[in-house]
C-alpha cells in the first residue's frame, strides 16, 4: 500500500505544479502592460516546455520501475511454478519405483508360477512378456529379471483349449477312481 501512496503524492505534487505555473502566467499577464506581457506568456510557455520534459522524464522512469516489478513478479511465478514441477516430478517418480517394485513382484510371481508348471499358454507369454518390457522402460534393463525371461523362452507353449481338455480328463479318472 505504501507504493500506491507514493504514486498518488507524485501525481497530486505533478498536478499542483501544471496548476500553479498556469494561475502565474493568467494573473501576470493580467496586471502587466504589453512588452511585459509578452516576456511573462513567453516565460510561462517556457516553463510549460520545461515541465512538460521534467514530467515526460518522470513518466518514463515510472513505466521503468513498474516494468521492473513486473519482470521481478514474473520471476517470482516461474519459481513458484518450477517448485510446483519439482513436486509432481517427486510424487512422478514415487508412483514409478512403486510401481516398479509391484511390476518386479508380479514378474517374479508368474515366472515361478509358469516355471513350476512346466508350460504356459500363448496369452500368458504374451503378457508375462508385454509386463517385462514395460518393467524394462521403467528401470532399464535388469538381469534378475531377465535370467526369468530366457527361462520362459525355453517353456512349451500349451493351447487353453487342450489345457481344459487335458483338466476334465483329469477331473473325469479322478471321479471314477472314487
Amino acid at each position: 500500500m505504501d507504493e500506491r501512496n507514493k504514486e498518488i503524492e507524485k501525481k497530486f505534487v505533478d498536478f499542483v505544479y501544471w496548476a500553479l505555473t498556469a494561475l502565474l502566467v493568467v494573473v501576470v499577464t493580467q496586471f502587466s502592460g504589453p512588452q511585459e506581457e509578452f516576456k511573462l506568456i513567453l516565460y510561462g510557455i517556457v516553463l510549460l516546455v520545461a515541465l512538460f520534459v521534467w514530467w515526460a522524464h518522470g513518466a518514463k522512469v515510472r513505466r521503468k520501475e513498474a516494468q521492473s516489478r513486473a519482470d521481478l513478479h514474473q520471476e517470482e511465478m516461474i519459481g513458484e511454478i518450477r517448485e510446483g514441477f519439482k513436486g509432481l516430478s517427486t510424487r512422478v517418480d514415487n508412483l514409478q519405483d512403486a510401481q516398479s517394485s509391484t511390476m518386479r513382484t508380479q514378474l517374479i510371481h508368474y515366472a515361478e508360477k509358469y516355471l513350476e508348471r512346466g508350460w504356459f499358454t500363448p496369452e500368458e507369454h504374451e503378457s508375462w512378456h508385454d509386463m517385462h518390457k514395460r518393467y524394462n522402460k521403467i528401470v532399464g534393463e535388469n538381469g534378475f529379471i531377465d535370467s526369468y525371461k530366457h527361462k520362459l523362452d525355453l517353456l512349451p507353449e500349451r493351447e487353453l483349449e487342450s489345457v481344459i481338455a487335458e483338466y476334465q480328463r483329469q477331473q473325469k479318472n479322478i471321479s471314477g477312481v472314487v
